[in-house]
């Protein structure tokens, strides 16, 4: 699925999956936040990580606004794996059908 920079996403189930990086899995490091389930981020940067020491292959990921605190040793954030992510659907309020439902109860009244 593609996103873009500036879409909002949330994670599709705990635990999220960050990409891999020097052939290998990397589990947060202390003192970095990471994604949680049910929060709402924003889409910073999307890209392909092709890393030819990922056994999974090539790998859309993302950089997310709220989360850019760069681990120890490294010089970016954690990317993470866009699979884990789904955009937020923003819907506008909409007050139709309550005053629908009062338009009927004032006609109901006369």
């Amino acid at each position: 699925m593609p996103f873009y920079s500036g879409q909002k996403v949330t994670l599709k189930e705990p635990p999220a999956l960050w990409c891999w990086r020097n052939g290998r899995a990397e589990s947060p490091a202390a003192g970095i936040r990471v994604a949680v389930y049910g929060e709402v981020y924003t889409v910073m940067k999307c890209w392909i990580m092709d890393d030819p020491r990922d056994p999974q292959g090539p790998c859309e990921c993302l950089w997310l606004a709220e989360l850019t605190d760069v681990p120890p040793g490294h010089s970016s954030p954690y990317p993470y794996q866009a699979a884990a992510f789904r955009p937020v659907v923003e819907r506008k309020t909409d007050i139709s059908v309550f005053t629908d439902i009062l338009d009927r109860c004032k006609a109901a009244a006369e």
